[in-house]
């Protein structure tokens, strides 16, 4: 494989941040913009965005790359963010959309135990955008970099690239659509967030999620029958520039990678 170089070192913070450690870099993975916990303890998955191979990595706390795992047939247009269900089946999202444009939104669902599987896709389309792209640059929300699963469907979180201040939330089932099918992503609410939402995660308990933005990660309260109208905390992360990748070791510590190398412990206080 044929991997882009790493472009940047990733620098020092000048002040050290409460529960948060760096723990290693990511030399050998151009841009990590996923992140999901791997097949061992103290593992994790994760990728490269656009431009890079269709591969999965799985990496250490260290950020060293323990193997590669190529996804048959698949392509690399946009990846952005990754998922795991409850059966263990990992989801790539296939849905960067910088520009706004694409028809060609996708999602991988791939299975581990079946590494030589051609994964199936599923095809979408949001159901509630008419303009490709819309003609107010204020309008640009349609590009998505954070997604969960959840009981069966797959919940997108918009990265608002017009204002920067709204994040839409749109939710897909799970399964496997045809090119000339795709699934309507339903528009079911938003969040009132200032920053770009670059990944998502829930915890293990399901009480709360977790939205990675610019130097900072908004934890919201949430029930089983809704993920809207909860309490809004906002935890700093000053200097934590181009973080991309997001996933909850346990109910209280998440780790953290950037598009730049970095690889962060978070670690949250006992409430």
């Amino acid at each position: 494989m044929n991997h882009k170089k790493q472009r940047a070192k990733v620098a020092a913070l000048a002040e050290p941040i409460d529960g948060l450690t760096c723990t290693g870099y990511l030399r050998d993975v151009d841009e990590s913009s996923g992140l999901a916990l791997g097949p061992e303890p103290g593992t994790f998955y994760t990728h490269g965005d656009h431009g890079n191979d269709p591969v999965l990595f799985v990496i250490n706390w260290q950020g060293e790359v323990l193997r590669e795992v190529d996804i048959p047939t698949a392509r690399n247009e946009d990846w952005e963010a990754l998922t795991t269900d409850d059966r263990g089946r990992i989801y790539i999202g296939d849905f960067g959309n910088n520009g706004q444009q694409r028809r060609d939104l996708s999602i991988y669902p791939f299975d581990p135990a079946q590494p030589n599987a051609v994964p199936p896709q599923i095809h979408f389309a949001y159901a509630d955008q008419a303009e490709f792209p819309p003609r107010r640059h204020d309008d640009y929300n349609w590009d998505c970099e954070a997604m969960v699963w959840r009981d069966g469907h797959l919940y997108l979180f918009s990265r608002d690239r017009g204002r920067s201040r709204t994040c839409r939330i749109h939710r897909l089932p799970d399964r496997p659509t045809p090119p000339d099918q795709p699934a309507l992503a339903e528009y079911i609410g938003e969040y009132d967030l200032p920053g770009q939402v670059t990944d998502a995660a829930l915890a293990p308990d399901g009480h709360t999620l977790a939205l990675l933005s610019k130097e900072q990660v908004f934890f919201i309260s949430i029930t089983p029958d809704s993920l809207l109208d909860g309490e809004v905390r906002v935890y700093p992360l000053p200097g934590v520039t181009h973080a991309e990748g997001l996933v909850y070791v346990d109910d209280h510590t998440l780790a953290i990678t950037t598009e730049r190398g970095g690889m962060y412990r978070l670690e949250l206080p006992a409430e």
